[in-house]
């Protein structure tokens, strides 16, 4: 008989939970992690996700549609260690996520898709993309992405094809995570805050406050769409690669709508939703906080969000029909953004 403890797989699974948006790989997984503890991360949470940035110039770039700061965001979290392991220093991939994992951490980290059989472009095609890491199994790692590159879910991934795809990433293709990304919750911090000015004792203990000022100032900035909010971030968002800040760029993003460009503005458009939900979260969550006279605010951004996600998802149905009325979406989309712009105007002079 084999002993027992050969016949035992080791198996280590971290929890994860659903975000509070589910937009793109590098906002979702950090975002799972935060959630886990949403009573203590979302007044931060608010805090942030306000500027966003599109690119309405040919080339690469071209229809790119993002928060500004989703990496900036890591290194600044109180709630989430980030930390970074060069490419070139890890001699044993396969242990150093294992031990990460043994010790609480999520990975991420750039692959080639070419070599993972959960793609769609598994044997078919070589691109870079992240892969979120949060177990592991006998000779496989848990994994997270976007594996047709339209919908987020978990799978699998066995050492031998995770190896190859880490170690297959062709040298002409850029590691945009610059290595291995861990992610460690601080859990001293989620449980028992911090000695900061930003946390302050209630009766639930030590608390995160938001800080309303800042709140205000930020979406000030994205009304005002001012190419100097790029320059305090060290990031290839640049002006002069084509990019719009605030809510010109989502004007920009309707003025691009074509027949040509229609395919492509489904992550754009999944973006304005998504920014609209986390206002109608940040409105609730202000008000209550603050006691402020918002409540007709948060019920009017709610119809808002109603009206975009109608809009949204009506757009996926005629994209796969393929007929999509170019004119009606533009012009549905640009009333939806003014209506959007007029309410956080409104929300500016009470905060």
């Amino acid at each position: 008989m084999l002993r027992r403890e050969r016949m035992e797989l080791k198996m280590k699974l971290l929890p994860v939970s659903e975000p509070t948006i589910r937009y793109s790989p590098s906002i979702d997984h950090f975002s799972s992690i935060l959630n886990l503890h949403i009573d203590k991360t979302l007044p931060w949470i608010i805090e942030n996700y306000i500027e966003v940035v599109f690119n309405s110039s040919p080339g690469a770039n071209y229809f790119l549609a993002e928060f500004l700061d989703i990496y900036k965001f890591w290194w600044n979290c109180p709630f989430i260690t980030v930390s970074r392991m060069e490419r070139i220093l890890v001699d044993d991939l396969v242990s150093t996520i294992k031990n990460a994992i043994d010790r609480g951490l999520y990975v991420m980290v750039v692959i080639d898709t070419y070599y993972i059989s959960e793609y769609v472009t598994y044997q078919r095609e070589h691109i870079p993309h992240e892969i979120f890491v949060h177990g592991y199994g006998d000779n496989f790692f848990f994994v997270s992405d976007y594996f047709d590159f339209n919908s987020c879910r978990e799978g699998i991934a066995p050492f031998v094809e995770f190896k190859d795809a880490y170690y297959g990433l062709a040298k002409t293709e850029k590691d945009y995570l610059n290595g291995i990304v861990f992610f460690n919750p601080n859990e001293a911090v989620i449980k028992n805050g911090k000695p900061d000015l930003q946390f302050q004792t209630s009766d639930e203990g030590m608390i995160y406050v938001p800080d309303k000022k800042l709140i205000r100032q930020k979406i000030e900035g994205f009304l005002s769409s001012s190419p100097l909010i790029l320059a305090s971030y060290p990031n290839e968002f640049d002006p002069c690669f084509g990019f719009r800040t605030g809510f010109f760029a989502f004007i920009d993003m309707v003025n691009e709508i074509s027949a040509d460009t229609i395919p492509l503005l489904k992550k754009p458009l999944c973006l304005v939703f998504d920014h609209i939900r986390l206002m109608s979260i940040r409105i609730q969550y202000l008000e209550k906080f603050y006691h402020l006279p918002i409540c007709s605010l948060y019920n009017q951004c709610l119809e808002i969000e109603k009206r975009c996600s109608i809009l949204r998802n009506k757009y996926f149905k005629n994209i796969i029909a393929n007929r999509v009325d170019t004119s009606n979406i533009k012009k549905s989309i640009y009333d939806l953004l003014w209506d959007y712009r007029l309410l956080m105007e409104k929300l500016v002079l009470e905060l």
